[in-house]
């Protein structure tokens, strides 16, 4: 284990006692939370593509991918809150996020996971990158990052790749205040891929091998 895990590790088991949730021995109930799914844009029909777009699970590191709410307290320090969770892991949620909101904005003719046996002409592969509350770097805040790439299965070239970068300063110094920023950047990060991959995606196959790689956006 290097030194950077055991710090990560020390931070998790120790850092949440400076939170709203201080650290006990004593056990208590927990409150876990869950990521909402809103409304989704509803598509004119014949915008439907003829095309078939698979979801990938969503990748990232292994705290990332808990059901552990993250905080930050300084730049180069993680920590968890011990009292409350995601009823979840994080990369399950947006996962199936990615895949009910897509499915629902109607602009392919299926929309399924990756490995549900559908073959496809179109994979969403992401890496959550950060998922945390910022407390250490001015004003406290809530910072998503999500690196996306649509994936042409037919010889696995990139159509288009982006970096979605978003963050929400605090209302309020509660966790529910936490949890709101996180459901407030979850819902215009759904809404921005959603964009992308409208933006990206050819209407027809004819026309799938034309490839575009979009910019890193902030």
């Amino acid at each position: 284990m290097s030194v950077k895990e055991s710090l990560i590790i020390a931070a998790m088991l120790f850092g949440a006692s400076s939170c709203s949730l201080p650290f006990t021995n004593s056990p208590e109930p927990k409150t876990f939370y869950e990521l909402q799914l809103p409304s989704s844009p509803q598509l004119v029909p014949d915008a439907v593509r003829p095309l078939r777009l698979l979801i990938q699970e969503v990748r990232g590191t292994p705290l990332l991918a808990s059901r552990t709410i993250l905080y930050r307290p300084q730049a180069n320090t993680i920590a968890g809150y011990q009292l409350t969770q995601w009823s979840e892991s994080l990369t399950d949620q947006l996962t199936t996020l990615f895949l009910d909101y897509l499915r629902n904005a109607g602009g392919f003719s299926i929309v399924a996971r990756s490995n549900s046996g559908i073959v496809g002409d179109v994979q969403f592969v992401s890496e959550l990158r950060d998922f945390s509350y910022h407390l250490g770097d001015g004003k406290p805040k809530v910072k998503v990052v999500l690196v996306a790439e649509l994936v042409q299965l037919s010889d696995r070239t990139a159509l288009s790749q982006r970096v979605f970068s978003l963050e929400e300063e605090l209302r309020g110094e509660g966790v529910s205040d936490v949890i709101a920023a996180f459901e407030l950047l979850t819902n215009r990060l759904l809404e921005g891929v959603t964009a992308w991959v409208e933006q990206s995606v050819p209407r027809t196959k004819v026309n799938l091998d034309e490839k575009s790689v979009a910019d890193d956006i902030s």
